[in-house]
């Protein structure tokens, strides 16, 4: 029966030994491998936060500069309102003047029709409203010529002062426009340092699209209206001047009660006073008055009794502000003022238009950041985590981004667009302009030539 050897045998303790080297040697495979996923699941994870941050910083600068731009244009928007209000001050102004004038010269007319008492010419002929009229303005006469004499005198200085503040008006309307296009890229680098703060530096660079200074290629999205190009300007004031029905026409008419016979017909006469107030050219508030008494009379012919009718103008008042050579022109008044407004290309975008991407102007702005590969968090970059000098020995903890031109870049585009909080009273769509601040802006999708400029600038071909 053979026995074992135990010279040539192992003892328990040596073969466990042996075991436990073999899977050190395996374990520092896997440490290794380990390490450099961990390095790499490091730097792959700052880059996706850099990309993330990047893209959220850029959608921020570029929103930024679109609240700039639909600021700007609601601004222009009340200095136009405000500049419209002091047009139907004047508007205002030059028919009560007119129409005191009216009340004035009324006033005496009804003496001699013998409006002081009852028995007046009017309530005579039974024109019952008229006679009651003219009983008071006999008896305030006095105190309406009072009243006109302090508008005659007072105009002047009001009108000046109107003049001063569109003067100022205009004035802000032209800063605005320079602080705007000063200001717009200091804001946006102030916005993208907020975001990066403590985190290295980026760069705002010029924008690749901007509509406010170049609309659809042709030039900046307003433009001054100087001389003729006011029309627009003078329609708006019109229809606001107009929206109090005062000033458009101030007319009523009182018929005869009971009437006469006038050759075989019954006829009545009639007192007629009109009046109105417009806008004459571009120059000029025009307003007048009168009372007119249209009254029927027979007038025999060879052929028979013939109705005929003839007038008189009992009263009268005008006034005018900017005209010409009158008594009762106010001078100080120097026309509807030049404004900015939307460019002829902007107005060309309506709902008629026959291409369907012209019909509503929008304002587009894109912005495009950029941050050097060495500002990022990564090994590459400002990380306390770097490769080992020359790396290593088998370069295992090597991180290459091979970043185009050493640098990340985003796009963002904003969008500024016009649309009123609420529908029209009247239904209809409202075009878009600068007389009414409803210009909002949100963020869009950078278009596809945009992209591929800054594809270019990055110095990627795809």
């Amino acid at each position: 029966m053979m026995t074992a050897n135990p010279a040539r045998g192992w003892s328990a303790s040596q073969g466990g030994l042996r075991q436990r080297g073999q899977a050190l040697v395996y374990g520092l495979f896997v440490l290794a491998a380990g390490l450099t996923s961990l390095f790499f699941l490091f730097n792959a994870g700052q880059l996706t936060l850099e990309r993330d941050k990047l893209t959220t910083t850029a959608d921020a600068v570029a929103y930024s500069a679109g609240v700039m731009n639909a600021r700007a244009l609601n601004f222009t928007a009340y200095t136009n309102r405000a500049l419209v209000a002091n047009e139907v001050a004047v508007a205002q102004m030059v028919s009560l003047a007119s129409w005191t004038h009216l009340i004035e010269s009324e006033g005496q007319t009804a003496a001699s029709l013998g409006c002081e008492t009852i028995y007046n010419f009017p309530y005579g002929a039974t024109f019952a409203r008229y006679g009651t009229l003219c009983m008071g303005l006999f008896y305030s006469a006095i105190y309406t010529s009072s009243i006109s004499q302090f508008l005659d005198n007072a105009a002047p200085v009001m009108l000046a002062a109107i003049e001063g503040v569109k003067t100022m008006l205009q004035g802000t309307q032209a800063i605005m426009v320079g602080v705007l296009i000063a200001q717009r890229p200091v804001v946006m680098q102030e916005v993208a340092d907020a975001n990066y703060r403590n985190n290295g530096s980026i760069r705002v660079e010029l924008p690749l699209e901007d509509d406010f200074l170049l609309f659809d290629g042709s030039g900046p999205f307003l433009t001054w209206r100087t001389g003729a190009a006011r029309n627009r300007f003078a329609s708006v004031a019109v229809a606001a001047a107009n929206s109090d029905p005062f000033l458009p026409g101030r007319n009523w008419t009182d018929e005869q009660g009971l009437g006469h016979l006038c050759a075989f017909g019954w006829k009545k006469d009639r007192i007629d006073r009109t009046g109105g107030t417009s806008l004459i050219g571009l120059s000029e508030w025009r307003a007048t008055d009168n009372v007119r008494y249209t009254y029927y009379y027979t007038k025999w012919k060879w052929s028979g009794p013939k109705c005929r009718s003839a007038g008189t103008t009992w009263a009268s008042g005008k006034q005018s502000a900017g005209g010409q050579g009158s008594s009762t022109n106010w001078t100080a008044y120097k026309g509807i003022p030049s404004h900015l407004d939307l460019s002829d290309r902007a107005l060309s975008f309506t709902p008629e238009n026959s291409n369907p991407n012209k019909r509503d102007p929008r304002l587009r702005f894109t912005a495009r950041l950029t941050r050097d590969v060495a500002q990022t968090a990564t090994s590459e970059g400002r990380s306390n985590i770097k490769p080992a000098p020359g790396g290593g020995m088998y370069g295992i903890n090597q991180f290459k981004s091979n970043a185009a031109k050493k640098q990340y870049g985003a796009v963002a585009t904003s969008e500024v667009y016009f649309e009123r909080p609420t529908k029209r009273a009247d239904g209809r769509t409202e075009l878009a302009n600068v007389f009414n601040p409803y210009w909002q802006v949100h963020l869009v999708e950078t278009s596809g030539g945009v992209k591929t400029v800054a594809r270019a600038l990055q110095g990627v071909a795809f």
